[in-house]
């Protein structure tokens, strides 16, 4: 009968050496250290001879990325050491070419100030009423580059676009369209079937010109004001091919949206470019018959301007001192002051209550020149204030008013009429909570004559001023008793200026 321990014996002779390598081999693999050394001895090997580099690129760049921005987030100073010798040759070059394109432009511009043909501009710009340095960039611009798109071949949608300015190429979608839509009528219709170069490569519109350039996967299309030179016709061929030779496989899957693609604006912008034209050089001769025509023309032009100044500093003085008057009339409030239309325009607030603007206008004999638009407004003013309850309680001119917080105060000889009709309570306009009228002074005889008019029959009746500045109405005892209501009604009528006293 066999044990266990002869199978023991059995299988440690036949399974031995393969039980002791897979211990080992498991041991290997469980050992972090030794996996790491497996791995680095094999891992340059493998990234050689992947068969996809885009997809091995694209999955070491997000790390990779991280990880320097990491690195600048600890610690930047030693990145930027890292950096400098190679960005900052790049920057100084930059730097450099631009500061030169820029003088180049500056002194071009500023030989052209003080030519015939600066004189002649300047004569269209007052015309035409278009500003002179855009008639002058005009004359010389060569050729400028205002807009780039980059197009997708197949669907003919928009990838990029990039723009000399903001105010230019506001619908690009519908200009990738449209090119896309002639190139496809254009082969359709003109091209030759054997021949796959016979492409469309320029679009004429207006004073533009459209260069296309074709690639495998897009199309670069560049708007130009003017004719290209031959050489930015091979830069925009060179830009076509790094754009295609750096991101050739998101070209060939792009996914539909516009700036989907990071770097791709930076890339565009290098075809921005505008180039003046070379001015021939004139003989001395030619030079020196025009320095003369130059001389006059500066000089009458001066005239011109100078009249043109002086016209223009006394029209803007009269209208500074519409200005400053308007300013100082309360209740009006200017808010802007501009120039419309060949009329100077002024804006701002008004309140009802307040001087005409338009008084003052006439005036200073400024109709034809000044428009005005005021809109009304609720002045607190304590002018305006006055003027309102003035109007609003038809105070006579007898009677002098004046504000004091929201208080009234009326004082002067009063109509009687005019008194009795005052508002006890409410009724005042805005700004004025309170109505004080005892500074006013009631005539004796309109006041005898109304108790005559209303107390008929009574006498004698004695009225004299207090030191108050109150009359005082004494009338006899023998008042009849029916009488009694309508004095009472009289005497609140005529509080608090006068009071009827009944003597006995």
């Amino acid at each position: 009968m066999t044990t266990s321990s002869d199978l023991k014996k059995l299988q440690s002779l036949l399974f031995g050496p393969q039980q002791e390598r897979l211990d080992t081999l498991a041991a290997r693999l469980n050992d972090p250290e030794q996996r790491a050394d497996d791995v680095a001895d094999v891992i340059v090997d493998a990234l050689q001879r992947t068969p996809n580099k885009e997809n091995l690129s694209r999955v070491i760049s997000e790390p990779t990325t991280e990880a320097i921005r990491l690195s600048i987030q600890r610690d930047s100073k030693h990145v930027a050491g890292i950096l400098y010798p190679a960005v900052l040759p790049a920057i100084r070059k930059s730097i450099e070419q631009t500061m030169q394109n820029f003088m180049e432009g500056i002194d071009l511009l500023v030989k052209q100030q003080f030519s015939i043909d600066s004189l002649k501009w300047r004569f269209e710009s007052l015309r035409t009423g278009v500003p002179f340095h855009e008639i002058m960039l005009r004359n010389l611009l060569r050729y400028q580059v205002e807009q780039l798109f980059l197009i997708h071949r197949e669907s003919g949608l928009l990838i990029e676009h990039v723009s000399c300015s903001e105010e230019i190429g506001r619908d690009q979608d519908a200009v990738s369209a449209m090119l896309t839509a002639i190139e496809s009528f254009v082969r359709e219709s003109f091209a030759d079937e054997n021949d796959a170069d016979d492409r469309l490569d320029r679009v004429t519109v207006g004073d533009r010109i459209v260069y296309l350039e074709h690639g495998p996967h897009a199309i670069v299309a560049s708007v130009v004001r003017g004719v290209a030179t031959p050489a930015y016709r091979e830069k925009l061929k060179q830009i076509n091919e790094e754009v295609h030779a750096a991101y050739s496989r998101q070209l060939r899957y792009f996914s539909g949206r516009e700036g989907d693609i990071d770097g791709l604006k930076n890339l565009l912008s290098q075809g921005l470019a505008r180039e003046f034209q070379v001015q021939e050089k004139r003989s001395e001769e030619q030079k020196a018959r025009r320095l003369k025509m130059l001389g006059g023309s500066m000089a009458a032009a001066l005239l011109l301007v100078a009249g043109y100044l002086a016209w223009g500093a006394w029209e803007k003085s009269r209208v500074n001192r519409l200005m400053d008057q308007l300013t100082q009339r309360d209740g009006i409030v200017t808010t802007r002051l501009d120039k419309h239309n060949g009329r100077w325009r002024i804006s701002g607030l008004r309140d009802p209550a307040a001087i005409p603007p338009d008084d003052i206008v006439t005036r200073l004999g400024l109709d034809d020149d000044v428009q005005l638009q005021f809109e009304p407004y609720l002045s607190l003013s304590p002018a305006v204030v006055i003027e309102r309850a003035r109007k609003k309680l038809n105070i006579p001119a007898t009677v002098t008013s004046e504000l004091e917080g929201e208080t009234l105060r009326l004082s002067g000889p009063a109509p009687l009429d005019w008194y009795l009709s005052l508002p006890r309570t409410g009724g005042l306009p805005p700004g004025s909570a309170r109505l004080d009228p005892s500074g006013l002074e009631l005539d004796p005889d309109e006041v005898r004559a109304l108790l005559a008019a209303r107390l008929p029959g009574i006498e004698p009746v004695e009225i004299h001023r207090n030191t108050q500045g109150i009359l005082e109405i004494r009338i006899g005892s023998d008042v009849a008793a029916e009488k009694a209501a309508a004095i009472e009604r009289l005497a609140t009528m005529l509080a608090p200026r006068a009071k009827i006293i009944i003597s006995g």
